[in-house]
């Protein structure tokens, strides 16, 4: 099975805890660009860029459906067999790295509303992947939010279409820096757990990580993040990653 991670998700597009839920317009888009999509702290496009976009439609009664779709690369491998010498008879089967390039399909809904200064989220989000539909899974998520503070907990009985449960919890902060306008510092923390890391094949894993963004109007939002894992460092998830990506919403 291909390893696979998806952006916190978000819900809605690669970075943030919770949907951002318009207050100007009901129907929304957003599209972006990264050099490494990079999700609960592991590449899901081999350490190369993405290009992403998404519609979200949100009712004043606090209830939202969207879709967001980006461009993914998978480490896989396959098996090729061949004679061992010209003077012996047999063969030999050789694993031969490859890998999968595929699309990432979000569909997801929820209600998010503040109350006294609370946000609250509360969601379900199908991930979809058309070129390997084994892959498909599901996830709920509820989140809180208070001034720069946000947490939330996602979980699935079918984590990476294996049939088995995972929780994800996370905490971040965000801050409007007084240096610059526009400028905000983020930071954040999760926890990934697998109640059966075989089948998931992944380890349970701590990862962090901080963002500076610089909004510069009409031409949307810069940020430059650094990323890391508790995750072996000999992996490619294991060591820190360094990435930047633009992303910009407009009201349709």
């Amino acid at each position: 099975m291909m390893r696979i991670a998806r952006t916190c998700s978000t819900l809605a597009a690669a970075a943030g805890l919770l949907v951002a839920v318009s207050a100007h317009a009901d129907l929304t888009a957003n599209t972006g660009a990264t050099s490494d999509y990079v999700w609960r702290g592991t590449t899901q496009t081999e350490s190369g860029a993405a290009i992403s976009g998404g519609i979200d439609y949100s009712h004043s009664s606090g209830f939202y459906v969207g879709t967001w779709t980006s461009n993914v690369s998978f480490p896989s491998s396959s098996t090729a067999s061949g004679a061992c010498t010209a003077s012996l008879n047999c063969t030999a089967t050789v694993t031969v790295p490859s890998s999968i390039k595929a699309q990432e399909v979000d569909l997801y809904g929820g209600f998010s509303k503040t109350f006294k200064g609370v946000g609250i989220d509360l969601g379900v989000i199908k991930y979809l992947y058309p070129q390997s539909a084994g892959l498909n899974w599901t996830e709920f998520s509820a989140g809180l939010s208070y001034g720069p503070f946000s947490a939330a907990g996602h979980f699935t009985n079918d984590v990476f279409g294996s049939r088995t449960n995972a929780q994800y919890y996370e905490v971040a902060v965000s801050y409007p820096l007084p240096l610059g306008k526009g400028l905000t510092v983020g930071a954040h923390i999760g926890r990934y757990h697998f109640d059966n890391p075989t089948a998931a094949t992944f380890d349970s894993y701590t990862d962090f990580n901080a963002s500076l963004t610089k909004s510069v109007g009409n031409l949307g939002d810069f940020a430059i993040t650094v990323s890391d894992t508790t995750l072996n460092s000999s992996s490619v998830d294991g060591k820190p990653k360094l990435f930047v990506n633009w992303t910009k919403s407009f009201d349709l």
